[in-house]
């Protein structure tokens, strides 16, 4: 069964990097591209403050931050992505896991 899951896993980054214009290992671009935004900030706040409240929400969750994706930046745990945000559009996607533990 866990064959069976890691190559569907494997197929399924491919069609989505295919739809994406995104290399098949390119885990970065696949985190960023294909993980729809789930918080957004009002206009009113500034960049910087949306950004600011965006990082409390997950303090706790991530040890660095990844500006490979650059407006767009990616909080990572070790070597496993926490989060991202788009800092122009003020709007980020967080995690699962991390969700849990913000909350």
């Amino acid at each position: 069964m866990q064959a069976y899951n890691q190559q569907h896993h494997v197929s399924y980054c491919a069609a989505l990097a295919q739809h994406y214009e995104v290399a098949a290992d390119d885990y970065l671009g696949l985190f960023v591209n294909c993980n729809a935004a789930t918080v957004r900030y009002a206009l009113t706040n500034t960049l910087e403050e949306a950004q600011a409240m965006f990082e409390g929400h997950i303090a706790s969750t991530y040890t660095h931050v990844n500006d490979a994706a650059y407006p767009v930046l990616v909080y990572m745990n070790a070597n496993e992505f926490v989060a991202w945000y788009d800092w122009e559009n003020m709007c980020g996607y967080t995690t699962t896991a991390a969700h849990a533990v913000a909350a």
